[in-house]
């Protein structure tokens, strides 16, 4: 449970995420302050960011398996594999932001 305090009415609340669907495909990630409605944006999503967000899932859990089973050769190209994964869907959530700026 995550409390914080809102930057504009500087009242503690507990961070409760919300998902809102603002068309083309895109889901804006978010939560609001109950007291003043402040939104504070967590992040932007599409189909793309969420492949990129399950693949990034898919190389951990390999990673864990490499690592399991202490084939390090393995485990080491999973990691390599996840910070790529990770650098490119990066990239892609600042332009969708970008995008939605606009």
């Amino acid at each position: 449970m995550n409390v914080v305090n809102c930057d504009e009415c500087n009242k503690e609340f507990v961070i409760e995420m919300k998902e809102k669907d603002v068309g083309q495909g895109i889901t804006k990630i978010y939560f609001s302050c109950p007291h003043c409605k402040e939104e504070y944006l967590v992040h932007y999503s599409n189909v793309l960011i969420l492949k990129k967000q399950k693949q990034i899932r898919d190389k951990q859990q390999e990673y864990n398996d490499a690592v399991k089973l202490k084939d390090r050769k393995k485990a080491q190209s999973r990691y390599n594999q996840i910070k790529k994964l990770q650098k490119a869907l990066k990239k892609d959530m600042e332009n969708l932001e970008k995008r939605m700026q606009q």
